[in-house]
């Protein structure tokens, strides 16, 4: 089914996977997690790089549903605005749009497309808040993300974090292809608990195909093919500005342009305000108020309760280990070391969610 955004959503938003389908958020109310009974038995992703450095993704997912608990479906967060060379001004957005879900087994698969509270993810709900599902239900995801291929002078690659590390569920498969305008000439993978430089299956050609073995909690998956440069059009990162903590929680320009008319008309100056402003933005408003344990994003599960804890740097993903010669983020050939990216790969969330 198509997307029906609550609210009117521009298709401009700036990638870490987990799932399970936790509570329903409406208004302030809070979302409640889901179980540990929870757990992902099939992950498959398809991306389609186009000639303008965009990519359409098909997420096949099946997903086991506890019994005797409520739950209406998934919540996919995609993170589509991610730091960029280090700069605390300006961010990379991977603009969003297309998005539609289905169910093979026949779950509510209705869409809903809004901001996450985290500033830096859109949030895609897929279900129906007036009906439950149980046992093990498949749900096939699809969007358009532009902007998503970097350039480099002599190739163009496509870096995707799969599986969040940190991950509070296990993952009995998780596969991915990638087929691009020309077959890829080197396909790297990586799992393992972040930091992990542990190498899954990957192969180069046509289609790229990716395969790691079942997941542990608290394990990932990244990914990363490299093509020919004269397949793709001119490959220009989306930047905008907006301001960049660290620890890359995002505070968009508009954002950043209320604080400061509340700034006037509060008498006070934009610094002081901005500081007091940027703990309710970003920490209350799901970066640095989290539960102990849990991954970032998600919530105890229904009927159950979980320490908050504040401070500290969130979790990130399995990350490839690009040289710093480009302004992008490449990668080395070796893998022999893990440099930090100077462009973070996009992440994905997912959870169930339940009744509210």
């Amino acid at each position: 089914m198509q997307a029906t955004p609550g609210r009117r959503y521009a298709a401009s938003a700036g990638f870490a996977v987990l799932l399970a389908f936790v509570a329903w958020v409406l208004g302030g109310t809070v979302a409640q997690a889901a179980g540990a009974d929870d757990s992902a038995t099939a992950f498959h992703v398809d991306f389609t790089l186009n000639h303008d450095g965009s990519v359409d993704v098909v997420e096949h997912i099946t997903w086991q549903f506890p019994e005797g608990q409520a739950r209406h479906g998934i919540d996919r967060l995609v993170r589509v605005r991610v730091g960029y060379q280090n700069r605390t001004d300006v961010y990379r957005e991977y603009p969003i749009s297309a998005v539609r879900a289905t169910s093979p087994t026949g779950a509510p698969a209705d869409v809903q497309v809004s901001d996450a509270l985290d500033g830096s993810s859109v949030r895609i709900r897929v279900g129906d808040p007036g009906r439950t599902v149980v046992g093990t239900q498949s749900y096939v995801v699809s969007y358009h993300l532009a902007s998503a291929v970097n350039g480099f002078p002599d190739h163009a690659e496509f870096y995707w974090n799969l599986v969040q590390p940190g991950d509070t569920h296990q993952y009995a498969q998780v596969t991915a292809t990638v087929t691009g305008p020309a077959p890829s000439d080197r396909a790297e993978c990586f799992y393992g608990e972040q930091g992990s430089t542990q190498r899954c299956s990957a192969t180069a050609g046509a289609a790229a195909r990716f395969s790691a073995p079942g997941l542990q909690v608290g394990q990932g998956v990244s990914v990363l093919v490299s093509l020919p440069a004269t397949a793709f059009g001119t490959l220009t990162p989306v930047l905008r500005r907006g301001s960049v903590s660290d620890s890359g929680a995002i505070v968009t320009a508009p954002v950043a342009s209320a604080v400061g008319a509340l700034a006037v008309g509060a008498g006070i100056t934009l610094p002081l305000l901005a500081a007091g402003l940027m703990g309710t933005l970003v920490y209350t408003r799901g970066r640095d108020e989290r539960y102990a344990g849990l991954t970032p994003g998600l919530r105890p599960g229904v009927g159950d309760t979980g320490a908050v804890t504040r401070g500290g740097r969130p979790a990130v993903a399995v990350q490839f280990t690009p040289p710093r010669a480009s302004n992008q983020g490449s990668w080395a050939p070796s893998s022999t070391r893990r440099p930090t990216p100077s462009t973070s790969p996009p992440r994905w969330s997912t959870w169930p969610f339940a009744a509210s």
